[in-house]
This record gives structure tokens, sequence and C-alpha cells, in this order.
């Protein structure tokens, strides 16, 4: 009782930092997640109470939680939140959340499903205009570290950051698409986003 009522008292933020260190150091008395889960599912009821990266984390940390600690109505009501933020969340927050409700065993419903469709097919669809700026941009920042004294040095840390982000990219598209097969998600071009 008394780690609920400290949950309450939390914000969102760091609400969803709680949930996951617990869920990272599997550590936590059931009761202490099943107080979560409903500190959640209350917060989520409020509408603009948690933000779209907060909504993933919880999804993450409670699907990771131990059986029978997470309410069906709970993970409801972080779905339907999850709908109200979908529109700010970029691919690593959809891949998490959308693993996560599978993870949950929550089959979502038709609109958030579509939501999260036309989402991931709006990032991943190639912006011809921006093609061209990019890599200017990319030369530019690299002859511009070129000059300095530690100029190789910072050109090696940006690509194995892009190389990093690439990776982690081409991981995100892996787990959405496993995760969209399973539950029967059509679309010619949330397919072809995903190749």
């Amino acid at each position: 009782k008394r780690g609920g009522g400290l949950l309450v008292r939390l914000s969102g933020q760091q609400l969803a930092d709680v949930a996951v260190g617990m869920a990272r150091l599997d550590t936590g008395p059931e009761q202490l997640w099943w107080a979560l889960a409903h500190t959640a599912a209350s917060r989520a009821a409020q509408g603009d109470a948690l933000a779209g990266g907060q909504v993933a984390s919880l999804l993450w940390a409670l699907s990771r939680a131990p059986e029978g600690c997470v309410p069906a109505r709970a993970v409801s009501s972080l779905a339907t939140a999850l709908l109200e933020a979908v529109p700010g969340l970029e691919l690593r927050g959809l891949a998490v959340a959308a693993a996560a409700l599978r993870a949950l065993h929550h089959a979502p419903p038709a609109r958030l499903a579509a939501a999260l469709a036309t989402r991931v097919t709006h990032l991943l669809a190639p912006d011809p205009a921006s093609e061209g700026d990019g890599s200017a941009s990319d030369s530019q920042q690299a002859g511009s570290t070129e000059g300095g004294q530690d100029g190789s040095s910072s050109l090696l840390s940006t690509v194995h950051r892009l190389g990093s982000a690439h990776t982690a990219a081409s991981r995100d598209v892996a787990v959405l698409r496993g995760v969209f097969a399973a539950w029967g998600v059509r679309g010619r071009e949330l397919w072809r986003a995903l190749k």
C-alpha cells in the first residue's frame, strides 16, 4: 500500500522511469507491479497526463511484469492513450509499444492498428525532397570537422553513430514487421515500406 501511495505522487516521467527500472532489474514484489499497472492505467485515463514515450515505456515495462500482475483493463487504458500519442512517436517508440502490446496478448482495436500502420508508413516512406539536402548537410559537417585537430576522430564517431542508428532502425522495422504480421494488418504501402 505504501508503494502504491508513492506511485500516485510521481510525475508521468518518474512513473515510467520506475517501471523501466523494475523491468530491467527484474525485481519488485507482485503487489508493487499490480499498483504500478493500476497507477499507469489511472494516469492514462487522464488524457494528456502521459507523453507518448512514457506510454511506450510503461507498456514495455508491464510486458515484463510477473504473470497475473497486469489486468487487461490497465493495458486497454494504455492502448487508448497510445492511440492519441502515435502521431508524435518515432520508429523506436512505435516498435517498443507494438511489441509490448503483443507480449501482453492485447489485440489492438482497428483504429490503433491503423494509426500505427499509418505512422510507420509515413516514417519509412522516402522523401525525395530531402535526399539532396541530407547528403549536402553530411558533407558540410564532415568538412567542418576534418579541418580541426581531431577531425578524423569526429568523422569516425559520426560514421559510427550513423551506422548504429541504421542498425537500430533495421531492428525496429523487423520488430514491427513481426507484430503487424501477427495482428494481420494489411496494406500495400505499409508492407512496401517495411521491406
